[in-house]
């Protein structure tokens, strides 16, 4: 630990000497609301499990990127996906309710690097820097190389933004959102996906990726998984002790499992709704007869338990085929929806937001009703009098926000 310690003493001050800025500075004006973590998270968007006899076919298997960064207040900004292709497809966000701040950006191999870093970096800048309260910011990042890029570096000191990489080997204990929340998105993850097998949807499509990782993220990154991240970090409130503490190991006495007598003492004679109540009032019914009969209650016994098999069965098969009946209602419905839907391509590679993408479809939208008047027309229709969708940024018609060039003031030029 002396090791990780004096390698994050290292890096602080080698950033802060390349700035020029006391670290009394950093201290003072590098508040809560300006420390941010940034972790990568790559998953596979296949339907694979380990116990699963039927092996994947090739194509199956893809990888994704989830970029996503929040601060010691339990704030987030808007997740960046790096997915695999080529082309933005207009289902990825009309057919999965993407938010139209979130950002999807194609790569070859839906990994991240030094072109995708930067990008990312643009996007952190753009949603944090008119929430800052101070004059930098403080990012908290793993050893990646796209984060030791010169592009990189270059951008975070034009800009304030204060780096301190983590030692290797360390994020597990040392970044905030791997304590507090990955974990969590994780799990909540392959529950989404263990939906979709149930359903019988054994290929997952970016689609279905995107559905999954969305409602995975509504569950896992709350205001106080962030901030116990952060405090399980050490870092907010400041304490490398609890650091320190996770490196002894101990064995610990295992609890023995508790048992179900306090539950069965409980049960009040009942028609039961389930296998575990139907257990409960088998029990019941032995033990009054036990209590109020003097011969033997063997055969009465047998039939009782009998009757119990055969309702616990029933209930078995009964919540089952009945949980299978809604699942596949619910997964025909969305397939056949999918089905329906075209596959447009909006942009062959870069970054693309929901509201870009919202614009870009409703701009073709726009062109293809010009279009269809003008065939209607025999060809006479006036392109001036149709009505065109505004740009989101400056309000004019002709355009939109992803292609305007109307200037927009800097918000770092009215803090100088």
């Amino acid at each position: 630990m002396s090791q990780i310690k004096d390698a994050i003493g290292i890096e602080y001050a080698a950033r802060n000497m390349l700035l020029s800025i006391p670290i009394s500075t950093i201290s003072d004006e590098t508040r809560l609301h300006d420390r941010y973590n940034m972790p990568c998270e790559s998953v596979v968007t296949s339907a694979e499990r380990n116990r699963r006899s039927k092996a994947i076919q090739p194509g199956n298997r893809e990888w994704a990127t989830a970029i996503i960064c929040g601060n010691g207040e339990g704030e987030t900004i808007p997740p960046f996906l790096v997915v695999q292709g080529q082309v933005h497809l207009s289902n990825w966000y009309t057919e999965t309710d993407f938010p139209a701040d979130w950002a999807i950006k194609p790569t070859s191999n839906g990994w991240t690097n030094n072109e995708t870093g930067l990008e990312w970096l643009k996007h952190f800048d753009k949603h944090t820097i008119r929430q800052r309260k101070g004059k930098y910011r403080m990012l908290v990042l793993d050893g990646h190389e796209s984060h030791e890029s010169i592009p990189f570096q270059s951008y975070c000191k034009s800009n304030d933004i204060i780096c301190l990489k983590l030692p290797p080997h360390s994020s597990h204990l040392t970044q905030p959102l791997d304590v507090g929340c990955f974990g969590v998105l994780k799990r909540s993850y392959s529950s989404q996906i263990e939906e979709f097998i149930k359903a019988h949807i054994n290929h997952i499509t970016k689609v279905e990726f995107f559905i999954a990782f969305k409602a995975a993220y509504q569950q896992s990154f709350t205001i106080q998984n962030m901030k116990a991240g952060f405090r399980g970090a050490g870092l907010i409130p400041f304490d490398p002790q609890s650091i320190l503490s996770k490196l002894d190991i101990r064995i610990r006495t295992s609890t023995p499992p508790s048992t179900s007598l306090e539950l069965t003492n409980s049960w009040i004679s009942q028609t039961p709704h389930n296998p575990t109540e139907a257990l409960l009032q088998s029990t019941l019914v032995k033990a009054r007869i036990t209590r109020h009969q003097s011969s033997s209650p063997t055969p009465i016994f047998e039939t009782v338990q009998a009757l119990v098999k055969g309702t616990e069965r029933l209930a078995h098969e009964v919540t089952l085929l009945s949980a299978e009946n809604r699942m596949l209602r619910r997964a025909n419905e969305v397939l056949s929806k999918r089905r329906r839907a075209k596959k447009i391509q909006l942009r062959n590679g870069g970054v693309l937001t929901g509201q870009e993408a919202e614009d870009i479809l409703s701009q073709q939208e726009v062109d293809n009703q010009i279009q269809r008047d003008e065939r209607q027309n025999g060809g006479n229709f006036n392109r001036e009098s149709s009505t065109s969708r505004c740009c989101s940024k400056c309000g004019k018609t002709g355009h939109n926000s992803r292609t305007c060039q109307n200037s927009i003031i800097d918000p770092r030029l009215l803090d100088s």
